[in-house]
């Protein structure tokens, strides 16, 4: 489902996804998933998967969160009343966000019709090559500043050529792999993905590892295909490890496959 999350839309448009690792995250991610799609004005996408969905899993006390919901770039009736030149898709601050106002604002310049891309930054339709274009480069900024946004990844390991790249319930079995290979004089470094778009550190990691190890429990390789695509200077070291016959995977299996795989490089 992951290719299917990221890319299914019109208009060019990237969904942001949030990948927890554990039980933990499932919790934290939903409250941080309504923040993004507030602040970020689009769909946001939470893949918990099978295994974290459907398993006991051993959890630390949940604490309900005490923060406010965070509901980005909004403008009340007294925003408008001190400046009323309210344009729905101007982006003052050219991070690709713009403010908007919530329905019920009683402000003669409030309303505004929502449609798909092919509008003007004042929400009217347009056939404009120009405005149409500017509009959609509109959102590709957008995804970069979602890259600022989304959990970082978290990173086991800073001393190895080999990195691993997981992301999902494989977090705690890999964790355990680590340590079964350091016993056998293989050290690796692991990168667990917790969202889309990749941030920096993703890139990082990449960039300071002589090879790449990606591990997705599907039968395509999609967080594989995800990389190459989106991070144009990885595809030459990524390799794949795909599990999809619909078990949990264990660290033993990792580790006999780790070692298979890097011997044949």
């Amino acid at each position: 489902d992951l290719l299917f999350a990221r890319y299914l839309s019109h208009g060019d448009t990237l969904h942001p996804c949030l990948l927890p690792g554990n039980i933990q995250e499932c919790f934290e991610f939903g409250q941080l998933c309504f923040d993004l799609a507030e602040g970020l004005q689009q769909l946001v996408i939470v893949l918990s998967d099978l295994d974290l969905g459907m398993n006991q899993w051993m959890s630390k006390e949940l604490i309900f969160p005490t923060k406010p919901f965070d509901r980005g770039q909004l403008l009340s009736l007294e925003d408008l009343e001190r400046n009323s030149d309210f344009i729905r898709y101007q982006d003052k601050d050219k991070d690709g966000i713009c403010a908007r106002t919530l329905p019920g604002n009683k402000h003669l310049q409030a309303a505004y019709f929502t449609r798909g891309s092919g509008h003007n930054d004042k929400a009217q339709y347009t056939e404009n090559a120009a405005e149409y274009q500017a509009n959609v480069d509109r959102l590709k900024i957008k995804n970069e500043t979602a890259k600022k946004l989304v959990p970082a990844p978290v990173i086991y390991g800073a001393h190895s050529p080999i990195g691993v790249i997981s992301y999902g319930s494989t977090d705690s079995v890999l964790i355990e792999a680590q340590h079964l290979l350091k016993n056998k004089n293989l050290s690796i470094d692991i990168c667990r993905i917790r969202a889309l778009p990749f941030t920096t550190d993703v890139e990082n990691f990449i960039s300071t590892h002589n090879q790449i190890i990606v591990i997705d429990q599907n039968s395509q390789g999609q967080m594989k295909m995800l990389l190459s695509m989106e991070l144009l200077n990885a595809g030459q070291k990524l390799l794949s490890l795909k599990y999809y016959n619909g078990e949990p995977l264990f660290a033993e299996t990792l580790v006999t496959d780790i070692l298979k795989i890097l011997s044949t490089q």
